[in-house]
This record gives C-alpha cells, structure tokens and sequence, in this order.
C-alpha cells in the first residue's frame, strides 16, 4: 500500500466513520482518466468499507473507472455552516459491481434506503451484464479524514459524537 498522506489518517475513529456513513446518504465523487476530472452528486449506501451507488455506465465518472479506478469522495452534514463542519473526506478505489452476490447486498442495501428503487431495478443478471445503461459501482475506503470543526465553540478535530453536533447546529 502506498505512504498514506499526513492528511488522511485513520486515528482509530473508524467506528464514527461507519456510524456517520451509516446514516447519510448523499455524497460528492471525484474522478479523473488523467487527464480530465469529474465530479458528481452521488445517491449511496454503506456497508462494511464500502459505498455502492448506482449510475449510468457511460457517465463521465464511469468512463474513468474503467481507466483509473482511484476516486475520492466527500460526504458531509447538510447542517454544516463555515464555522460549524462535520464531514468526511475519503481516498478509495471504485469499480463496477459484477459479481451476483455482491449485485444482491447492493440492491436489498438500496432498496431498504431509497423508497420505491426496488420497482425500478432491473434483475440481479441484468444489473451484472456489460450491456446494462445503468448499474452499481462500489466505493472501497482506504484512507479518510472526519473533517470536525467548530469554531464557534473553539473545538478542533475533537467532537467524536456527530449526532450531538447535528442536534447542537438544527
């Protein structure tokens, strides 16, 4: 594995990763082919490690993953301000998913947070054929960073409890 960057760290604050992760939803991924970058919204669900979201398999993030599987990907609380932030910033591997027992997880996971996609999805073969428009990528964490800032409150990189700082900033 290469030298982790002094920026990314994982000081033992990978339960909070995985609780925060647990409960969101909305993310920002970032790709690039080496040449170009793109960024998109992406609608996810975690589970173990991973965040699996659904998107056109000729989409400009999914060209690149077929070159460069090297992504990152932000995801933070819609309640965070400029002085009051709490996120998690993520360095990671992302490929399709193509095997059927994954392709299952990734859909009952999708289905059970995203109301009304399980009418919408094709079947588990569809979802895992190279001829499909549309299908499931996985994003596997390997570094991260939980970005807790508050300086209204002077508390820097302290604040492991993120459902407290939600409810202290609604």
């Amino acid at each position: 594995m290469p030298a982790q960057p002094t920026t990314f760290r994982d000081d033992n604050r990978s339960v909070e990763l995985t609780k925060f992760l647990s409960h969101q939803n909305t993310g920002c991924l970032a790709t690039t082919d080496g040449t170009d970058a793109f960024t998109a919204i992406i609608f996810f669900v975690y589970d173990d490690g991973r965040l699996f979201f659904k998107s056109h398999t000729t989409s400009n993030h999914s060209t690149h993953l077929c070159s460069n599987t090297k992504a990152s990907f932000g995801v933070y609380l819609e309640t965070s301000t400029y002085e009051a932030k709490y996120g998690a910033q993520l360095l990671g591997k992302a490929t399709r998913v193509r095997d059927a027992k994954t392709m299952q997880l990734v859909v009952q996971l999708y289905s059970d947070r995203f109301s009304g996609s399980a009418a919408k999805l094709p079947s588990i073969q569809e979802l895992c054929s190279e001829n499909i428009a549309s299908t499931f990528y996985q994003f596997t964490i390997e570094k991260f960073k939980i970005i807790d800032e508050d300086k209204v409150h002077a508390h820097k990189h302290t604040m492991l409890d993120y459902k407290k700082f939600q409810n202290s900033h609604s």
